[in-house]
């Protein structure tokens, strides 16, 4: 790993804005970190409160020896393959800022279709009042974006992870969404009542999809600090999908729809989970960039 040492200042020709990105960049590069560059911006910026375009503006800005430290650190985190997420405290999703850290599985923007195909539906009778399931909602992002962009949706957001309903609840209340959207601590393969007792007319869920021995080669920046249960099921990449469609079977209410993400490959095998399980109207979504990644289908 290429090392940095923090107290340091000759690499640097001034202390300006200008010079301490190039400083980032080149550091960034050596450590093989993809779009170094990008990465070295964002991170000045997110240290600064600054925008790309504040970069650009007051690049001769000078910058005083604490802000250099802070910003020497940052540095030394993204080497580690610690997520830009991470490091910054949020992420962008469906133009909404949300808070992640480790405790929950960074949202990425191919599942902004996922939240788009509910809208659709949400959208199509704005005078209905409907309600949505979401499985495995981690930071929150899925049920928070819907409920952003559309009104008339109540969501129970289930995850089995206590830690990481806290960082939703923190997203749920940054939006004041608390009346719309409940957080339930449940483990979807040891359910109880507090699901059972409704049904929805939707149920949305980006499970963990990603088999086994794929996750093992997954980049370390995964690996090293996304949680493994919210990436992997520990086998083949389907456990999640059977139970889903099995749990719909009893809340689930006739003519409801169930959304799911998918992984690469995967979307033959799950439309043939949801045939299996008595749902109709079977659909396969393609994301941008031309991959099978959301199956819907109609109970």
């Amino acid at each position: 790993m290429y090392k940095i040492n923090s107290n340091n200042y000759t690499e640097l020709a001034d202390k300006t804005v200008n010079s301490l990105l190039d400083w980032g960049t080149n550091y960034l590069t050596k450590g093989n970190i993809e779009d170094a560059a990008l990465n070295a911006e964002l991170l000045l910026g997110h240290l600064l409160n600054y925008s790309r375009s504040d970069i650009r503006i007051n690049y001769k800005r000078r910058l005083n020896t604490n802000l250099i430290i802070k910003y020497k650190s940052l540095i030394y985190r993204r080497i580690k393959n610690e997520p830009l997420q991470y490091i910054q405290g949020g992420t962008e999703f469906m133009g909404l800022w949300l808070k992640v850290d480790k405790r929950v599985f960074i949202p990425r923007p191919e599942t902004e279709l996922l939240v788009e195909k509910v809208l659709e539906i949400c959208n199509n009778k704005k005078d209905k009042k409907y309600y949505l399931l979401d499985i495995g909602t981690g930071s929150g992002n899925i049920p928070v974006a819907v409920a952003h962009k559309c009104s008339n949706v109540l969501i129970d957001a289930v995850d089995i992870d206590k830690n990481a309903l806290k960082v939703a609840e923190e997203n749920i209340k940054r939006y004041r969404l608390s009346k719309r959207i409940k957080c339930i601590h449940q483990d979807i393969f040891n359910y109880n009542n507090k699901i059972l007792l409704e049904k929805y007319d939707i149920i949305v869920s980006n499970p963990p999809y990603i088999p086994y021995v794929e996750y093992l080669d997954l980049a370390p920046e995964i690996r090293k600090y996304e949680p493994a249960k919210a990436c992997t099921d520990c086998a083949d990449g389907l456990t999640f999908y059977s139970k889903i469609i099995d749990l719909s079977k009893f809340i689930l209410k006739e003519g409801g729809t169930c959304l799911v993400e998918i992984g690469y490959g995967q979307s033959k095998k799950v439309s043939d989970i949801f045939s299996e399980g008595g749902l109709k109207n079977i659909k396969i979504y393609k994301d941008l960039n031309k991959h099978d990644r959301i199956v819907s289908g109609i109970k």
